[in-house]
């Protein structure tokens, strides 16, 4: 699972948080407050601050950044500390290649994948993940109908890697389904 926070919402966006989680189908096991530490989670996840400053020729929408002066808590610690770019996405290449993932599911199929895509186009970099490995929730929640599930309380909107744990969750229940 892969999600991204972002100050636009256009491929080109400014990206001001990646998170990515790995589990398997079954054992997404979550704790019922919120972990201290990501180490804490049953399943390896990823979380950086690429820092906005380094990202020239990308994009900041005027409205996105209004929508975050909305949350101004969470915008504060999605830009606290942040590191270049070039290292989050190296280390996040890293972190995907060690764990495998079989396929890399987003929310939808015309953002996060684009936006990460681009960025990795404007460092020179590779992205690890295959485009046919790119999958989306989006279609498979629309096709099976199946509800968003009750959620843990702890989890933020607008947290990438809380946005993945709960994307996790609902798959896992459109698992289920098929399955049956």
């Amino acid at each position: 699972m892969l999600d991204i926070e972002t100050l636009a919402a256009e491929p080109r966006a400014v990206v001001i948080q990646i998170a990515a989680l790995v589990w398997e189908s079954g054992n997404l096991i979550l704790p019922e407050s919120k972990p201290e530490k990501l180490e804490d989670l049953s399943f390896p996840t990823f979380s950086m601050l690429p820092n906005a400053a380094y990202q020239r020729n990308r994009v900041i929408d005027p409205s996105t950044i209004t929508f975050w002066m909305g949350m101004p808590d969470l915008y504060k610690r999605l830009t606290t500390n942040p590191s270049p770019p070039q290292h989050c996405l190296q280390l996040f290449s890293e972190w995907y290649k060690e764990h495998k993932p079989e396929y890399c599911l987003c929310y939808g199929a015309t953002f996060d994948h684009v936006v990460v895509q681009s960025l990795y186009d404007d460092l020179r970099m590779k992205n690890p993940i295959h485009y046919r490995d790119q999958l989306d929730m989006r279609t498979m929640i629309r096709q099976s109908q199946v509800k968003c599930p009750e959620l843990p309380t702890w989890l933020e909107s607008h947290n990438a890697l809380h946005d993945c744990i709960r994307q996790a969750i609902w798959t896992e229940e459109i698992f289920k389904l098929a399955k049956s």
